[in-house]
């Protein structure tokens, strides 16, 4: 997006700091190097120039050698914030390979076409979570982990947390960019007022947040109700199904204990030879049970029990039905008595 790129980079730069010069090779203001410094603007630059660099220097050099070289502003919101932080900390190049990597096409470094496409098909939550990993798993490796590892991971995870929140945020409502302060200088009380605006601000997006995320809830339990309606119909009409489904289409999650009745006594009463025959259909229906005359009786009575649950006094008729596709002479009898 577009109109991220401000809110981006001032989230970076909470992470960079102000003016460094550990060596005379590597001066560094607001993350930015000498050297960088002078590719864009001049090797008559000093570092003085660079200590007094002007933000629209500083946002050219971060717009122009990052955000644009990783096509930040075709990705979406959220993800363009871990790629663009990543190409700061890391390399353009090898924050594209991330992604790519997590996307599962060619390493070239370069975000394009393929790449941008590739991005549709997948989760943006798990692409960030992907990206922030890869990062984090590369800067392990780095002999200078001990000294830098606690507030390079602590970054990482400030970034993989702002991303997501950006990823949510309804377009239709701004950007987060509505979020800064102003650039200017301000009274205190002024300032409180500001502050307290946009506390209001972030209270209002994440209760709309909250109340998608609430409604989102609602369409999955819906369609979850409903696939399950239509499978209930389905092995109705067709045959009953194998044992490790039949849990799953009763109307709780996790079935109530049934009441020992004359059916449930009787299917628990069926003895280990008695059940080889019917395991031996059960195998040709595609179930994997053990050779054991113990493992057939227990899979056989656990099957017959989840019929039961799911179909109650019709299961006998439905399990025929499927035992019959599968080997026309078998039958599970009716008890004597009833």
């Amino acid at each position: 997006m577009r109109d991220n790129f401000e809110f981006s980079l001032n989230s970076t730069l909470k992470h960079e700091g102000g003016w460094t010069d550990s060596s005379e090779d590597f001066p560094t203001m607001k993350g930015i190097r000498l050297t960088t410094y002078r590719q864009h603007y001049g090797k008559h630059k000093t570092k003085d120039d660079l200590r007094n660099i002007s933000d629209k220097e500083l946002n050219h050099i971060y717009k122009t050698g990052y955000w644009d070289k990783c096509n930040c502003d075709n990705l979406p919101a959220g993800l363009n914030y871990v790629v663009f932080d990543a190409a700061v900390n890391s390399g353009p190049s090898r924050s594209a390979k991330w992604l790519q990597k997590a996307l599962g096409v060619e390493r070239d470094g370069v975000i394009g076409p393929i790449t941008l496409g590739k991005i549709k098909t997948h989760d943006l939550i798990q692409l960030i979570h992907s990206v922030c990993d890869k990062r984090l798993n590369f800067l392990h490796t780095l002999g200078n982990w001990p000294q830098f590892g606690k507030g390079w991971g602590r970054r990482i995870e400030e970034v993989r947390n702002t991303s997501i929140t950006m990823s949510r945020v309804p377009p239709q409502k701004g950007t987060l960019a509505e979020l800064e302060l102003p650039r200017v200088s301000l009274k205190s009380q002024d300032q409180d007022k500001i502050e307290e605006a946009l506390r209001l601000k972030v209270h209002e997006l994440i209760e709309e947040i909250e109340t998608q995320d609430h409604a989102i809830s609602i369409l999955r339990s819906d369609n979850d109700n409903l696939r399950q309606d239509l499978r209930r119909h389905e092995v109705k009409s067709m045959g009953a199904i194998p044992a490790k489904e039949a849990i799953c289409l009763s109307e709780d999650p996790v079935p109530a204990m049934m009441d020992f009745d004359e059916e449930v006594e009787w299917i628990m009463g069926r003895p280990n030879f008695w059940c080889a025959s019917i395991a031996e259909v059960l195998r040709k229906s595609g179930d994997v049970i053990g050779i054991h005359a113990e493992e057939e009786q227990a899979a056989v009575i656990y099957w017959m029990l989840c019929q039961y649950m799911t179909f109650g006094k019709e299961w006998r008729g439905i399990t025929n039905r499927m035992l019959k596709g599968v080997d026309l002479e078998f039958s599970i009898p009716t008890p004597k008595g009833t």
